[in-house]
């Protein structure tokens, strides 16, 4: 998975509520949504243990711990994505 994402305005001024490794998940799931797709509030995005660590150079074991570490603060926090129509 080696994709570009474009940060728009409105992701840079969401991102300064994420610490590293939360902005580094966000922005994989973000790279998952093809320009042309629609998406709606139940779409859901899955990155395995094993490409988080390859897309940021990280042993599983570390790749695994920062997931962990990040998950119960990554759900109390909300994103919303706003398309143009």
């Amino acid at each position: 998975m080696n994709k570009l994402v474009y940060k728009n305005n409105s992701i840079i001024k969401a991102s300064y509520s994420l610490n590293l490794a939360e902005s580094r998940l966000v922005l994989s799931c973000i790279a998952q949504i093809k320009s042309d797709e629609k998406i709606s509030a139940d779409k859901m995005f899955m990155l395995s243990v094993s490409d988080y660590a390859k897309l940021f150079n990280l042993t599983e074991q570390s790749a695994y711990k920062e997931l962990y570490a990040i998950s119960d603060e990554l759900l109390k926090k909300i994103l919303t994505i706003i398309q143009d129509m």
